[in-house]
């Protein structure tokens, strides 16, 4: 095998994970947090989010690949959480998932167990 310089090679079939990140990692219960992250341009997303059982949201993703989702965590149980995210194209190409990223929704909100974090009050956590 050989390699000729200057030449260009096309490689077609391939399709990226999407990037993921989201907004909070601590969450209070019926706050939103926003799922986001980059993948092929005008396609279909779909992130999973997984804590005792899976659950499927969808999105799709604008011109320059950018996709947003915003979660209603009010339907979400106390507890910790892993999401992740996979795309599919027109043409019927789908990606593997995306790196898990993990979040918690709790009773009260990340800066009240911060504050109580410091001064070591646990009464807060049931």
């Amino acid at each position: 095998t050989s390699i000729t310089t200057g030449a260009t090679t096309n490689v077609s079939g391939i399709l990226l994970a999407p990037t993921i990140s989201i907004s909070k990692n601590q969450v209070k219960k019926g706050d939103t947090v926003i799922i986001s992250g980059y993948s092929a341009p005008s396609s279909n997303i779909i992130i999973s989010i997984k804590s005792n059982k899976e659950s499927f949201l969808k999105t799709t993703s604008d011109s320059n690949g950018l996709y947003s989702y915003i979660l209603d965590t009010a339907s979400l149980s106390v507890g910790s959480y892993t999401i992740k995210s996979q795309v599919s194209t027109a043409s019927q190409l789908v990606s593997p998932y995306s790196n898990n990223i993990a979040f918690n929704v709790n009773i009260v909100d990340s800066n009240t167990l911060k504050s109580n974090s410091a001064i070591g009050s646990s009464s807060l956590i049931a």
